[in-house]
């Protein structure tokens, strides 16, 4: 049997982390042989929770793996995750200024030490804007075997830091997961007339103003008057990372329409592209 583990920032995943893990699923399930997936977590728990609300996606489109989650941690058991895989895997999610990188860059060197191959799959690069952060990334892509990162501009940023050939740029592996919900519902496309949104608080990493609320209430004002329903839709459920269900319902009193509502109950994968898919019109995250 296959050994991989993939590392992330998971325990505090997004659905689109999520959807990013459903599509290096099905590109690993397509080899067509039985293979171990260990998920590193930053919080257990909570990995545990998505992977339950999406068991039916992965069991779907995944039979040749079985997966086990471990916490990033506890540093014995991620030693021994990396001893006994072939492959490590940074999954998807932004390669920024974040302390958590040291967890990825001790991962990859070890790997390395041990003669295992390693992979960054999906990732983009950035917002790195200190020195500290930099120098962490740049021994990550020095203990890369492969990058494939899901845009050009990455690319560039990588190239920047630390010269070298085995950069490439892809689709986000998350766009296998909608192309696989897509194939299933094809033919089951209804309007339903109702316009749905994202908006997620704008952390200090992405911009120094850090105050668009009142950008979002307008935008939501204006959809309100043009739609018969307007849906808000978190993309996360869960206080570390920022529960997007507490900007959402504070959004939506400022806005005080009442046709403006939040989706509190958290959703799987394919609930999400459903309310997405059968929507008049649509703003992402």
């Amino acid at each position: 049997m296959i050994n991989i583990s993939i590392f992330g920032w998971y325990g505090t995943e997004t659905l689109g982390d999520r959807a990013i893990l459903d599509g290096i699923f099905q590109i690993l399930n397509s080899l067509n042989k039985p293979i171990q997936i260990n998920i590193g977590s930053l919080y257990p728990n909570f990995t545990k929770r998505t992977f339950l609300e999406d068991e039916k996606i992965y069991q779907n489109n995944s039979k040749n793996l079985s997966f086990k989650i471990f916490d990033v941690y506890n540093r014995k058991l991620t030693n021994q995750m990396i001893n006994n895989s072939q492959m490590i895997i940074m999954g998807g999610g932004p390669i920024m200024d974040l302390e958590e990188l040291t967890i990825i860059n001790k991962a990859f060197l070890k790997a390395k030490k041990l003669k295992k191959k390693t992979m960054l799959f999906g990732c983009g690069m950035g917002p790195l804007y200190k020195e500290k952060y930099k120098n962490i990334v740049k021994n990550i892509l020095k203990n890369t075997d492969l990058c494939i990162f899901r845009d050009k501009k990455s690319i560039e940023i990588a190239k920047n830091i630390y010269s070298c050939n085995n950069y490439y740029s892809s689709s986000d592996p998350a766009i296998l997961s909608i192309i696989k919900y897509l194939t299933s519902n094809g033919n089951n496309s209804c309007n339903e007339g109702y316009a749905c949104a994202n908006f997620r608080v704008i952390s200090q990493e992405y911009n120094e103003k850090n105050n668009y609320d009142d950008d979002f209430v307008d935008i939501i004002k204006k959809m309100a008057d043009m739609y018969p329903k307007v849906l808000l839709v978190p993309m996360h459920t869960y206080a570390i990372g920022g529960d997007d269900r507490l900007f959402l319902t504070q959004l939506a009193n400022k806005a005080a329409k009442k046709n403006v509502l939040v989706m509190h109950k958290p959703l799987n994968l394919y609930e999400l592209y459903d309310v997405y898919y059968h929507a008049k019109a649509c703003i992402g995250m």
